[in-house]
């Protein structure tokens, strides 16, 4: 399991299924998971003045993660943290999360759920499965 889904479960509540975070700290959260799991990988090198740059290429097997992975690429100027982190949570952490939910219901560690608020304005939980 990557680092990007170990940050999203440990937002989960395990009983509910509704995050213990909000959702802005979530999205910022999973943005700087997936920078330091480049980083862990060596897709990304640092460069002068604290700057990085993305070095990587998609893998072909992987949906979102290439589709970031391309976007990061045609960056053309090396980024500060900051807003490598910024960029992602603004742009991608929506998808990025509700892939990351999905394959975590396939493998069977999280059960989706739909639920109404007021009988009328649907949700999802993903409990944990026990």
């Amino acid at each position: 399991m990557d680092l990007t889904s170990r940050f999203l479960l440990l937002t989960i509540h395990p009983d509910k299924g509704s995050t213990r975070t909000m959702m802005t700290q979530q999205k910022y959260g999973l943005a700087g998971a997936l920078l330091l799991e480049w980083t862990l990988a060596g897709k990304i090198v640092s460069e002068e003045k604290g700057r990085m740059r993305f070095t990587g290429t998609p893998s072909g097997t992987d949906g979102i993660r290439d589709q970031i992975a391309v976007w990061a690429a045609g960056r053309k100027k090396p980024q500060k943290p900051r807003n490598w982190v910024n960029s992602l949570a603004q742009k991608w952490s929506d998808k990025l999360r509700k892939t990351l939910l999905d394959e975590l219901v396939a493998q069977g560690i999280l059960r989706h759920e739909r639920k109404k608020f007021l009988w009328l304005i649907p949700y999802s939980v993903y409990p944990v499965m026990n």
